[in-house]
């Protein structure tokens, strides 16, 4: 990223309310052409880009909100360039900085057309992509699941986000619901009548219930504890599988605790930095500025302008070779050597459009996957480059391993097969939880690429070995 885009980034929040209602604002006169509009701002000095989101949505919007998850993607708009997280109101009040006349609740359907009202075209274009790409973590849900700290662990329930309770709107008699395990195309809950239930992603009718975050903690705790839902009982769609490896033994605690033996000094160790962050030309950190050069905004769009398509290929080609053997285990997902030449400008226009478009970040995603020309798309193949160029909110995807870890978290399982946007959203999910974790325990780590260093080194084969489970006293 230059310095002109680093002083042009801007932060913001896309708040929903129980309902699944969105907050938008109107500006004071419709200010730069914005009719209705989200919350987002600059950060001020020494303040974290989350901070400013969530200072910002206080101000413009009035609500006190609590962060769900990164929307993914970078939103380029008249005047710079933004990223939004996805957030759930804690309570309301009035907007204090004088910029906002008007807040409103809107259902999707209307702020679409909301926000269509507005003459900024570019604004209006950026916003309108952001609600499509923040309806869509919604309703993948990006943080369903999350819990408390397990034993061991120094983080406050008031420093978790809490775990969001569902309700069915018409069906008062099921109790509410936590999702316990998510699909291609659908979502697994348990209610507190006891029984399990799936929705289809797209269309399930249930909505978020606001409760105190003590009061959702107990009962997330209360329902997970019931019967687990059969992994080979058969229903609609074929058989239920959900991932259960070392983790009957396995808590985060653990994990920590393993790291730490490991590492003793975290992530300025130098022994992480050498194996897994990496201190020469083949290490991630290398890598990640390698392909921040090769693959900047600039760069792809002269190549794209000019007809260099090729050039792109080859580059992508370079960066595979030299990020291959560090990501646990090699690298596949590519092989460019089966690629036909007809393929090197979909894949240069849809790689762009992945790492710098303003489009829905979905379709974005669903592009660059379709133009794979492997019989079986990776999702290796489609996470890598974005988690190199952005690794503070893209996160590269194992599936295995990762699915592990949402279920040692206490979060819903994101889903195996192909890549999809709805099942990046959760990955994305859980590696958001797991710096969050992180940072309560006093870890520091730079991005979501030392994150994915973590649940590797953590839930490997042999990572039980440095700490036995009889023996660390760890829960």
């Amino acid at each position: 990223m230059t310095q002109e885009s680093k002083k042009a980034m801007a932060y913001g929040g896309v708040v929903f309310d129980a309902e699944g209602r969105v907050f938008l604002r109107a500006p004071t006169n419709h200010f730069d052409g914005y009719v209705w509009t989200f919350a987002k701002g600059r950060a001020d000095r020494g303040e974290t880009d989350e901070a400013a989101a969530l200072r910002e949505v206080r101000e413009e919007l009035g609500v006190v909100a609590e962060i769900v998850a990164p929307i993914p993607g970078v939103f380029r708009g008249g005047t710079g360039s933004t990223r939004y997280w996805l957030m759930r109101a804690v309570s309301t009040g009035a907007p204090t900085d004088g910029e906002t006349t008007t807040v409103h609740l809107a259902t999707a359907t209307e702020a679409r057309t909301l926000i269509a009202q507005s003459t900024n075209a570019t604004g209006r274009s950026r916003d309108l992509a952001v609600l499509e790409a923040a309806l869509a973590a919604f309703r993948g849900c990006l943080s369903s699941g999350r819990r408390p700290p397990a034993a061991g662990e120094e983080q406050s329930m008031e420093q978790q986000v809490a775990p969001i309770i569902y309700i069915h709107p018409t069906r008062a008699a099921w109790g509410r619901a936590v999702a316990f395990a998510s699909h291609s195309d659908r979502r697994e809950f348990i209610f507190e009548d006891g029984k399990s239930r799936t929705f289809f992603t797209a269309t399930s009718p249930l909505v978020m219930a606001v409760l105190p975050a003590a009061e959702a903690f107990a009962l997330e705790r209360s329902l997970r504890g019931k019967k687990a839902p059969s992994a080979s009982k058969k229903q609609s769609g074929g058989p239920k599988k959900v991932l259960r490896l070392h983790t009957s033994t396995m808590t985060f605690a653990r994990q920590i605790a393993i790291f730490e033996a490991t590492f003793p000094k975290g992530f300025e160790d130098p022994k992480f930095l050498a194996q897994e962050r990496g201190t020469g030309k083949m290490g991630k950190a290398a890598a990640m500025a390698l392909a921040r050069e090769l693959l900047a905004q600039d760069v792809l769009e002269h190549a794209i302008a000019s007809g260099e398509f090729s050039s792109v290929f080859e580059t992508t080609k370079k960066l595979v070779r030299v990020t291959k053997n560090m990501l646990h285990p090699t690298f596949e997902g590519i092989d460019f050597s089966s690629a036909p030449p007809a393929t090197h400008e979909p894949f240069a226009r849809t790689l762009h459009d992945l790492l710098w478009g303003g489009g829905p970040y979905p379709e974005r995603f669903a592009a660059f996957v379709a133009v794979q020309w492997t019989k079986r798309p990776y999702w290796t193949a489609a996470t890598l480059f974005p988690a190199l160029v952005h690794p503070q909110e893209c996160f590269f995807v194992k599936p295995g391993v990762e699915q592990e870890q949402a279920v040692i978290l206490g979060m819903e399982q994101p889903p195996g097969g192909g890549p999809t946007h709805t099942g990046y959203a959760l990955y994305v999910a859980v590696g958001a939880e797991v710096r969050s974790r992180l940072v309560a325990a006093g870890h520091k780590p730079r991005d979501l690429m030392d994150v994915y260093s973590f649940v590797w080194k953590t839930l490997s084969k042999n990572s039980t070995a440095v700490i036995p489970t009889a023996a660390s006293g760890v829960a």
